[in-house]
């Protein structure tokens, strides 16, 4: 125990190392529940999703926050969108089959009465169909009162299981669940393999989306921000925030076939000129450039420099696409001569299908033939770059339809990057942009990673939202074998929900140690390999380029420790691990050995890292 003696007092009674039989056995996290084989609830393991989601007062009532172990707020219970009328669903699907025979279920609202869901029926997938486990009618159960639905039935095997919800109240139409408990029983020790000989996916690198146009005065008020953020995590790509539709706020000269250079130099000023020198001191500490447009110049649209789009449709006209191509390429060209700017990655247009305030009414060929317009006109300026197909909104199959037709239109091959964005995935979605990265052999690029749906957040300062993130990024690398991810966002402005930095207080949120686990363990060069996942625990194996293993283990359970049997051949590895009290802290060394692998046992909502010497 002596090897302890350099840890605090605090980690001193959380951490227990002892060798038994020649294994190395560790405690690893923070405070630890009993390893015999029990009943676990396996709801948070799993990727929920809703027939709709309400957003009321800054709050988004997302199906994530019913497998968060919060049953007694209102802020924390997904509630179906308003003017939806029944049936509703909620549902759980597992990354393997599972086991389950008992569900508990809480509904209604933690401030009044007989909100509770009245109906509904518990139905699992069999490979084919839905089929019923359960029903429940006349509900009395009210989660305001702390009650819930107990609800046991002849276990069943399954990857999906969901309530349908037939009647979700007495008093209106809005489904109200507060939190779903499903549960399976677990064994004493699970034993996770490692199989170096399949082989999956290279990494590209790391990064993440930052409105350059603010970097700078953050970095002023924080010394530490820039360190933190590209050395701290190891940043190799950053995806900008572009203000560049202000470059050319007026038509240069109504002639798409040349540039007017005095119009794109009087754009040069304030924020604009603020993005130009934070882009500029990214390309000289070697980060590469990604670049996405969000609007286009306002004239385009025949709008006034000043007009305010909130509220309204951005849509490219028809008869623009030369005028919105050639001030796309003034941008490139005009930040290249005045400094020294360059980008790897260049996409047409971001997220063509989410619309609002983003550019919409772009066609599958439209995005095309945008696409190769700017490629032509910046070849000719010896303007290198890889050009993006997709930056779609969501990992659902819709979008990822959507994306492959894209690609279809693509006959002359100009496409290098598949890029999509995380919000709102299912595995489906995730695998279906996988094998349309496959057929067209294009890079694979989460451009935007995010657990959450689009919408301000209230949980940012919580490492539950963390860990929710540590299962996107395990389901965005293990489905659709992405070579590149950019977490959204790194910082942003003042009010910007999806964010790591807190500007205001000068810290990172909780997500900014998880991303750690993987941004500065896995190098980009390396190679994902086989790895075992099993009940509650998943994991990511990798081969670095000096050929060494890097291993990502995440315990799902909220509740529950989990004993593990690592075989993982001979070496020694470091550790670090995150919880809900720990944050990416180094623990003492392990060794395995090929016949007898080496045992630890993960904490509650842990993410750890095994790093081979």
């Amino acid at each position: 125990m002596q090897a302890m003696n350099f840890f605090s007092r605090r980690l001193s009674v959380k951490l227990l190392i002892c060798v038994l039989l020649g294994l190395s056995i560790l405690m690893v996290g923070g405070t630890s529940s009993r390893v015999n084989a029990q009943d676990v609830n396996i709801a948070p393991a799993a990727i929920p999703t809703a027939s709709s989601t309400s957003i009321s007062g800054g709050v988004t009532y997302s199906a994530d926050k019913a497998v968060d172990g919060i049953k007694n707020s209102n802020d924390h219970r997904w509630v179906s969108k308003w003017d939806k009328a029944e049936p509703h669903w909620f549902q759980l699907e597992w990354r393997s089959d599972r086991k389950v025979g008992n569900v508990k279920v809480w509904s209604g609202s933690s401030s009044g009465i007989n909100w509770q869901i009245a109906a509904f029926d518990v139905e699992y997938w069999d490979g084919s169909q839905w089929l019923n486990a359960a029903s429940v009618a006349n509900n009395d159960k009210d989660g305001y009162l702390g009650q819930f639905n107990d609800i046991s039935f002849t276990p069943v095997t399954t990857r999906k299981l969901r309530l349908n919800i037939s009647d979700s109240s007495t008093i209106d139409t809005i489904a109200r669940l507060l939190e779903i408990e499903v549960y399976e029983t677990v064994p004493s020790q699970i034993t996770i393999g490692v199989n170096a000989a399949v082989y999956h996916q290279a990494i590209d690198g790391w990064g993440g989306n930052i409105y350059t146009r603010q970097m700078r005065r953050f970095a002023d008020a924080d010394p530490n921000y820039l360190d933190n953020m590209l050395v701290g995590l190891k940043t190799t790509h950053v995806r900008n925030v572009s203000l560049w539709h202000k470059l050319e706020e007026q038509n240069d000269n109504a002639d798409p076939a040349g540039f007017e250079w005095s119009q794109f130099a009087a754009g040069d000023t304030g924020e604009l000129h603020e993005e130009f020198l934070g882009l500029q001191e990214l390309m000289q500490r070697g980060i590469k450039l990604h670049f996405s447009p969000w609007r286009f110049p306002n004239w385009i649209a025949g709008k006034p420099a000043n007009y305010d789009w909130n509220g309204a449709q951005m849509e490219l006209p028809a008869g623009m696409d030369d005028e919105y191509v050639e001030s796309l390429a003034g941008y490139f060209l005009y930040a290249r001569e005045h400094y020294g700017i360059v980008f790897d990655y260049i996409s047409i247009v971001n997220e063509p299908m989410y619309g609002g305030v983003y550019i919409k009414g772009i066609t599958a060929e439209r995005y095309v033939s945008l696409t190769q317009k700017l490629k032509t006109k910046l070849e000719a300026h010896q303007y290198d770059a890889q050009y993006v197909g997709g930056e779609t909104n969501s990992a659902t199959v819709t979008s990822a339809a959507w994306t492959d037709t894209v690609f279809q239109n693509d006959t002359n091959g100009i496409l290098d990057v598949l890029s999509f964005h995380s919000y709102d995935r299912i595995l489906e979605g995730l695998r279906s942009y996988r094998d349309t990265s496959a057929v067209y052999q294009a890079k694979l690029v989460v451009g935007e990673a995010e657990a959450q749906t689009h919408g301000q957040l209230s949980d940012k300062n919580t490492w539950l939202r963390a860990m929710r993130n540590a299962l996107a990024y395990y389901d965005i690398l293990a489905y659709s074998n992405a070579n590149l991810i950019y977490y959204f966002c790194y910082s942003a402005t003042d009010t910007g929900g999806l964010t790591a930095y807190n500007h205001w207080t000068k810290t990172w949120y909780p997500v900014y140690d998880m991303l750690k686990h993987y941004h500065n363990g896995i190098p980009a060069g390396s190679v994902r390999i086989g790895a075992d996942s099993v009940s509650d625990v998943l994991t990511l194996a990798f081969r670095k380029p000096d050929g060494k293993l890097e291993l990502i283990l995440i315990n799902t359970s909220n509740a529950t420790s989990h004993s593990v049997k690592l075989m993982a051949g001979d070496g020694t590895f470091d550790i670090r691990t995150s919880d809900d009290s720990l944050r990416y802290q180094q623990l003492p060394a392990i060794t395995s050995t090929a016949a007898g692998g080496a045992t630890l046992t993960l904490t509650p909502n842990s993410i750890t890292s095994l790093s081979q010497q």
